[in-house]
């Protein structure tokens, strides 16, 4: 996690904010989970 989750003290300007996202492919018993709990701060 990076300094900037901290966001009560952030000074950057934040574009895009994205938490916990989770990513899968498939269907029932074949259902595969490519990325879990992914965070993304995309600064402007």
């Amino acid at each position: 996690m990076s300094a900037s989750s901290d966001r009560g003290n952030a000074t950057k300007s934040e574009a895009i904010v994205a938490t916990d996202l989770t990513k899968w492919f498939g269907e029932g018993e074949a259902k595969v989970t490519a990325v879990k709990g992914v965070e993304l701060d995309a600064e402007q």
